[in-house]
């Protein structure tokens, strides 16, 4: 996340229009749930420490490059590729979390890890904008860096824990009619975020919002996050889930709504 609100800033200093920005940002979640489903059949085959590794070159080594390139077709490419190394990385993450925690811990374990994800994503805006605001490539080169550090600790200390194959428990559309109202959910839920992960940055720097006040809002909003599952889990027991979707759902809206009516709301 260092570099989350940046990259919609570097492709308007390019000259690149809106419209493009935004494609250059569905290239990257469209790549990364292309992917994704792939991935997972390879962490089968080949185990979670090789797929992380790739994952970790492939989003780390081009976003050195992202701020260096003027060319339209190399962000497209570069995002585009580094779509593919988030997939190879959440997949094969969660993967070895749930196979290396035993039973008991599989749920204690997936919470650290949200946790430590949530932390992670909510200080990195924060470090990349105030780095930005001081020489414009310096949180991409640190954010290769950090790749690259993170690369060699997992050759180092990762070790590959094999488990033994199970039979499927449900075809594929067959778990998508069971969850549909879940899927539906989350693919609404993506779409606003897409639009904020892409346009937020845009809409803030031109209201003269830049640098670590940029940054901080990137973390409230990764804070908020990490912040409101549990009361809307609390709330879900209480009224159930259908209803709890219907009125998140309309606070999401209306909040998203409000850009619109305040620049300062």
């Amino acid at each position: 996340s260092f570099i989350l609100p940046l990259i919609p800033l570097v492709l308007k200093d390019a000259g690149i229009d809106l419209m493009t920005i935004g494609q250059i940002g569905s290239t990257f979640f469209f790549t990364f749930t292309a992917a994704t489903i792939y991935v997972g059949k390879l962490v089968d085959r080949a185990g979670s420490r090789t797929i992380i590794i790739t994952g970790l070159l492939l989003y780390g080594v081009p976003a050195l490059f992202f701020p260096l390139v003027h060319t339209t077709a190399l962000f497209y490419i570069i995002r585009g590729i580094q779509g593919i190394g988030n997939a190879c990385l959440f997949v094969a993450t969660e993967a070895a979390i749930n196979i290396l925690s035993s039973p008991e811990n599989r749920s204690k374990n997936m919470a650290y890890y949200t946790l430590v994800f949530g932390l992670g994503f909510g200080l990195g805006p924060v470090i990349g904008t105030s780095l930005f605001d001081y020489w414009r490539e310096l949180p991409f080169f640190f954010c290769t860096s950090i790749f690259i550090t993170s690369t060699g600790l997992i050759v180092i200390f990762f070790r590959e824990t094999r488990v033994e194959k199970r039979e499927k428990c449900f075809a594929m559309l067959e778990l998508v009619k069971i969850l549909k109202m879940p899927i539906l959910a989350g693919c609404s839920y993506a779409f606003i975020e897409v639009s904020i992960g892409v346009f937020l940055s845009l809409y803030l720097d031109s209201i003269d919002i830049r640098g670590a006040a940029l940054g901080t809002i990137f973390m409230f909003f990764a804070a908020g996050g990490m912040v409101s599952p549990i009361p809307a889990g609390h709330i879900s027991d209480r009224i159930g889930k259908r209803k709890s979707l219907y009125i998140l759902a309309a606070i999401l809206a209306c909040l998203t709504f409000s850009f619109y009516l305040s620049p300062n709301y």
